[in-house]
């Protein structure tokens, strides 16, 4: 037992990886496609063909005002959404705890006039917990997952279907639901974001077999 509260404890710490993926759309003929791998040690520099980061600075503080007051963005957080916003897919890797998550919600916001976010997020717990605190300030955000009722997933559903959800977390699982699926292709799909991408690995501890299909 202490062996595994041991592995459990340096799995903990491992550094989470967040996938990224911008639709095709009408503004990639002013983007570049490439993927960007992204972490705090790549210096490459983005700025002459990203937002000035006036603009990021300006999103921040009116969609996430507590961070703005807080010191602002995190070390990297600033490079991906750059890096969203001038078209790239990006793969992030943050230590646990660096604020991953504020690169999808961000951009997501910014970019919720061409369409919604589909967040794919294997954590229940950590997907209700961000859909609450982003719903505390206001923004248009859902999940769709297990833990929801019949009702609660119809009320869901219609609200994507009227456009009224700018953010929709998904567990992996409810992508093998056709109904699902047929809901995400009516709606126009700003970003993909694939949260805890390490799940996708055979060779990991928490490998989740629905990752593999995400490309379907």
């Amino acid at each position: 037992k202490h062996n595994d509260r041991s592995r459990s404890h340096l799995q903990e710490k491992k550094p989470s990886l967040l996938l990224v993926q911008v639709p095709h759309s009408k503004r990639m003929s002013k983007r570049n496609s490439e993927t960007a791998l992204l972490d705090d040690n790549n210096n490459n520099d983005i700025s002459n063909r990203a937002p000035a980061l006036v603009v990021l600075e300006e999103g921040l503080k009116k969609f996430f005002p507590h961070h703005h007051k807080n010191g602002g963005f995190k070390d990297g957080q600033k490079r991906v959404i750059q890096a969203l916003m001038n078209g790239q897919n990006a793969a992030a890797i943050f230590p646990t705890g660096g604020g991953k998550s504020l690169c999808y919600q961000l951009t997501g916001l910014m970019l919720a006039s061409e369409g919604m976010t589909l967040v794919v997020s294997p954590l229940l717990a950590l997907m209700k917990d961000q859909v609450d605190s982003m719903k505390v300030l206001g923004h248009p955000v859902d999940l769709l997952n297990s833990s929801l009722t019949l009702d609660e997933k119809i009320a869901v559903k219609n609200r994507v279907k009227n456009r009224q959800t700018i953010i929709l977390y998904v567990a992996p699982e409810q992508l093998n639901n056709e109904n699902t699926v047929g809901l995400i292709r009516s709606v126009p799909i700003s970003l993909l974001a694939i949260d805890e991408a390490h799940c996708i690995s055979e060779w990991g501890h928490a490998f989740r077999p629905d990752y593999l299909r995400l490309s379907q």
